[in-house]
């Protein structure tokens, strides 16, 4: 699931404000590629999986921030912007020694 809103206001005739932001869900079988021998790829049929069928990745992920711009004329403006982010990712590693 992924929602991405973003909205524009006119403060006044030179100035703007952009406020934007971003949500993404996702769960999903992790797939982490094939083998190699001798450095090329193993010659595996394409459907061939080689992790564990429970070997899930879950991530969350939100980002938002604003841009706030004001023109004092045509040769100069002023800009602040800020953005941030937040990742949290679950996932099942195997880990083969």
């Amino acid at each position: 699931m992924f929602f991405a809103p973003k909205l524009k206001f006119a403060l006044g005739d030179n100035t703007n404000l952009t406020i934007d932001g971003s949500w993404l869900q996702e769960s999903r079988t992790s797939d982490d590629g094939t083998v190699a021998i001798d450095n090329r790829p193993a010659d595996l049929p394409r459907e061939r999986f080689l992790g564990e069928p429970f070997q899930n990745v879950d991530i969350n992920v939100t980002n938002f921030g604003y841009l706030l711009d004001h023109k004092f004329n045509d040769q100069w403006s002023i800009r602040n912007a800020f953005r941030a982010q937040f990742v949290n990712s679950e996932r099942y590693i195997n880990f083969a020694f």
